[in-house]
């Protein structure tokens, strides 16, 4: 009877090991993933920070001209 119990209890570790080792092993690629995609979700906000610091830039610059216009039509 004790043989029976351990190897019942063999198979169980021969099985569950390398699920657990596979376990590990998703967690890992898992973390790999959300690190990759957070990283490429940073530059895309920075270049749209950019977009927008550029835009207002724009907008002062033309502002500036459309009064120096309408001050020379006076």
């Amino acid at each position: 009877m004790q043989d029976s119990s351990n190897n019942n209890s063999d198979n169980a570790t021969s099985v569950l090991f390398p699920l657990f080792l596979c376990s590990i092993g998703i967690n890992v690629l898992q973390h790999a993933w959300n690190s990759n995609q957070l990283a490429i979700l940073q530059q895309a906000d920075n270049l749209q920070q950019q977009k927008i610091a550029q835009l207002q830039t724009d907008k002062d610059v033309c502002a500036g001209k459309l009064a120096g216009f309408i001050e020379g039509r006076r």
